[in-house]
């Protein structure tokens, strides 16, 4: 390009981070997808997670399986525990992801069969007879205190806290 058709064309050439004027910035969007709005985890399907950088069909169908299992997300961390799921595809999407908490479907302790409390993630199969041995010899179980002589690891509590009800 010679000067004189620079000169004329300097005004319609941007150069991101060189520009002194420049209000905004150009952002590429991935190859093949459109660009990428925030995503509730908690109600959207599978094919709405596919624009999401990194998230192909099989990633989709594990997440949307996952949070079934859970009754919903509670956190957007705990995309890192679907199968497969690496903390670096993580980085990629956290800013993309959201979750509203107050669509998580509640377990209620005093209620719920024995097959549907063990299906969750969070309860191992040990936990959940100990949750069955003491409704059936101390009635219901009303606080988080009484369920800690049931639930063996602080942490799988922790944890499961979000997912409880005691009705």
């Amino acid at each position: 390009m010679n000067e004189e058709l620079y000169t004329k064309l300097k005004a319609y050439i941007l150069i991101p981070g060189k520009n002194k004027e420049e209000k905004f910035s150009i952002q590429q969007e991935p190859k093949g997808k459109k660009l990428i709005k925030i995503i509730e985890l908690n109600s959207i399907d599978s094919a709405g997670l596919l624009p999401l950088p990194g998230i192909g069909p099989a990633y989709a169908k594990r997440i949307i399986k996952y949070r079934s299992l859970l009754g919903g997300y509670y956190s957007t961390e705990q995309l890192k525990e679907v199968y497969g799921f690496t903390d670096s595809l993580f980085q990629i999407i956290k800013n993309y992801v959201k979750v509203d908490a107050s669509l998580v479907t509640k377990i209620d302790l005093n209620t719920e069969d024995f097959k549907k409390l063990n299906a969750h993630p969070y309860i191992s199969y040990e936990d959940t007879k100990t949750i069955f041995n003491y409704r059936r010899k101390n009635g219901i179980i009303m606080k988080i205190e009484q369920l800690r002589i049931c639930v063996s690891d602080e942490e799988q509590l922790k944890k499961l806290i979000p997912y409880l009800g005691f009705n």
